[in-house]
């Protein structure tokens, strides 16, 4: 992508030749690269960081036609065709996106920006930097794959705090199947000792999930003697974990350990031992059958909290006088790996700060000694809560789960709940507040979808109550009318009077059927369906339903994708997505409704709420209309939620394609931008074409 400026920059001077200018110190201290072009000797001088990115030595000069070699041949032609531009002097700047060659040969993907700089009037040298997206790309991934684990550990903690005992072991399975998607692995299960007291004299594999086409082991697995594990058991009390990328990795004293993991096809494995008063219970595994793998030491730390969060778990239901205490264990341990404590002056400043830099939102907790409680927060949120905060101070009052957005170092928006006492003077003045921010933005997440998924089956019965009633009024309507239109067929007043309102109990009788639609939520029959096919086969009765004023363009582009799903409700989903299109175009305009295929990967997924990485085929619906506002996006999905003026629709159309989306274990999310239209895109699972598909 390259974008190409207009920069009025007058008869810049040159860089200094004699000794490194201020731009140059500062750009040494990052990660960016400097060049500089002379276009009289057609020579570009790299900085050392730049130098170092590419490959070369260091202050290292070369040709423009060099430069040019190493232009990935993908990005060349726009590249080139934009220096041209930049070099004849036609624009002042560009900021492109482009490939470079190593010099060992891999392709380095940065961000290049430029600037012309002229000399007596004519374009003398060309300035510009690199910065390497490659290792922002990374950086970004390995962030996201650990908050999705982070969000994994936390929802499981929320999951085993309010599960009674009796379906524990529910549960517990599901948070195995979750850990397990999420960390890629082909089975993941638990193992606990059989004997109580502390007795590690044999051990049972207890929960196990299994990946598809993984064979389960765990009734394989019953009361196996930990004195023909000894290397495993040696390992667990010793190091804390078993980490074996490779079975070459164990040593050839571990001769049951062997045959016992290769009966099991497994490669790799991370065991972590579950805690419970500085005692074993037992272990969490991960296993991988398909291929070798090396666990990052984030990665090992997390999902040792998870196996002692499910330790605590387990541990609990061992008796009721035994439950409350194994509670506030299992709480001390989650709440220690996100809590940060605090103390601040009567200010509400910053005077102490204690956590590691993940409690701090990835910052140390020096930086914000000085800094007030509410200097994190977004400005609405920062109004909000120094009002709040300043009540408080003013009576002495203690701080009880206050809530708070804050911006993480990253960007992110994290959710702080807030506890904290008054420290007091000899006369009782405020000396200020000793306390502590817990991080509950996965807890809050989860009771929002919560509360929409409660909200949305609220209003499903209520619309199938309502459409129940409607139609036993409007049947006997309907006959009625049909009865007087019979016997006025010779009065053609009366007959166009009936008409009317035989018309508007039709009317009547299509919302009733979209209301009943929405309530429906039982799952429909499902058969493999090829998406293009069945939009090619729509088109035309979609056609036909449009205005005419409204012109649709189909473009299959996802060739021999299959879906499982029901034919009919995915035409509904198309047909509501056809109908909102159009709407939001009065004067008539242009619908497009295209195909493609897509794989998601673990950090693409974050986009795409529910979803797992894997393969997909999109659907897109796009118009050219005024767009939707950010307000209305956020609602948009809503039941009954319509900008419409009354009596033009009942809101159900969006709510309902919602609802088939997620019946078929897909996603759905729209983009829109003021005066230049809105698409919806719907993301569905792709199954093996094992089956006819059928488009009907």
């Amino acid at each position: 992508m390259i974008h190409s400026t207009h920069r009025n920059l007058g008869h810049q001077q040159p860089l200094r030749p004699a000794g490194p200018s201020r731009y140059e110190l500062a750009m040494a201290g990052t990660c960016d690269g400097l060049w500089d072009w002379n276009l009289d000797s057609d020579e570009i001088h790299y900085s050392a960081s730049c130098a170092a990115m590419l490959g070369l030595a260091d202050g290292n000069a070369a040709d423009a036609c060099a430069w040019r070699d190493i232009l990935h041949p993908d990005d060349r032609a726009s590249m080139l065709a934009a220096i041209d531009e930049l070099t004849s002097g036609r624009v002042e700047g560009l900021d492109a996106e482009l490939r470079l060659r190593h010099r060992d040969g891999h392709y380095v993907e940065v961000l290049a920006r430029a600037t012309l700089v002229r000399s007596g009037g004519r374009p003398a040298r060309v300035v510009g930097t690199y910065v390497d997206l490659s290792r922002i790309k990374l950086a970004e991934g390995l962030a996201n794959q650990r908050m999705e684990m982070l969000e994994m550990v936390a929802a499981v903690s929320t999951m085993m705090v309010g599960t009674p005992a009796q379906q524990l072991g529910a549960a517990i399975e599901h948070a195995l199947a979750r850990a397990g998607q999420v960390c890629v692995v082909d089975r993941a299960y638990v193992f606990e000792f059989d004997g109580d007291d502390g007795d590690q004299s044999s051990m049972s594999n207890t929960f196990e999930w299994c990946a598809v086409g993984v064979t389960p082991e765990r009734d394989n697995l019953q009361s196996i003697p930990a004195a023909d594990l000894a290397w495993w058991m040696e390992q667990l009390r010793s190091r804390g974990r078993i980490q074996l990328t490779s079975l070459d990795d164990l040593p050839a004293s571990a001769v049951n350990e062997r045959e016992t993991l290769a009966a099991q096809c497994i490669r790799s494995l991370l065991v972590l031992p579950m805690w419970v008063d500085a005692r074993i219970v037992g272990f969490i595994g991960f296993d991988d059958v398909h291929g070798e793998r090396i666990w990052l030491e984030e990665e090992i730390s997390t999902l040792q909290v998870m196996a002692n969060v499910i330790a605590a778990a387990l541990d609990k239901r061992r008796g009721e006088l035994e439950l409350q205490h194994s509670e506030e264990r299992y709480r001390d341990l989650v709440e220690s790996t996100s809590d940060r404590v605090w103390e601040c002056d009567p200010e509400l400043r910053y005077t102490y700060a204690q956590g590691t830099r993940e409690a701090w939102l990835g910052q140390s907790p020096d930086t914000v000694l000085g800094c007030s409680l509410f200097d994190q927060c977004p400005p609405g949120e920062a109004e909000r809560v120094r009002a709040m905060l300043h009540t408080l101070s003013a009576n002495a009052a203690p701080i009880n789960g206050l809530l708070r957005a804050v911006m993480a170092q990253d960007g992110s928006m994290v959710v702080l709940e807030t506890h904290a006492a008054p420290r007091l003077g000899p006369r009782g003045e405020l000396l200020g507040y000793r306390g502590f921010d817990r991080d509950v933005t996965a807890r809050c997440h989860l009771q929002e979808q919560v509360r929409q998924a409660q909200k949305m089956e609220a209003v499903a019965r209520l619309a199938g109550g309502v459409a129940q009633d409607l139609t036993t009024l409007l049947v006997p309507a309907a006959g009625y009318c049909d009865l007087l239109a019979t016997e006025v067929a010779d009065q053609p007043e009366a007959l166009t009077t009936v008409g009317e309102v035989s018309a508007a109990v039709r009317r009547a009788g299509e919302l009733v059927e979209q209301l009943r639609g929405f309530a429906l939520r039982q799952p429909l029959a499902a058969a493999p369906v090829q998406l293009d096919a069945l939009l090619l086969g729509f088109e035309r009765p979609l056609r036909a339903t449009l205005r005419p004023e409204t012109v649709l363009r189909v473009e299959p582009a996802a060739a021999d994708a299959v879906v499982q799903g029901n034919a009919d409700q995915l035409k509904q989903m198309l047909m509501n997505l056809a109908m909102n299109a159009q709407e939001a175009m009065p004067g008539g305009g242009l619908v497009t409704i295209s195909t493609a295929r897509a794989a998601l990967s673990r950090q693409d997924c974050a986009a795409w709420d529910g979803l797992r990485p894997g393969e997909f085929v999109t659907l897109t619906v796009r118009d050219h209309g005024v767009g939707i506002d950010p307000e209305t996006r956020s609602r948009i999905f809503e039941p009954f939620y319509t900008t419409k003026p009354p009596g033009q629709g009942i809101g159900l159309g969006l709510a309902t394609v919602y609802g088939i989306v997620k019946q078929h274990g897909g996603a759905v999310r729209c983009e829109s931008e003021a005066g230049a239209g809105t698409a919806f895109t719907v993301m569905l699972p792709l199954r093996a074409n094992d089956a006819k598909p059928s488009a009907a």
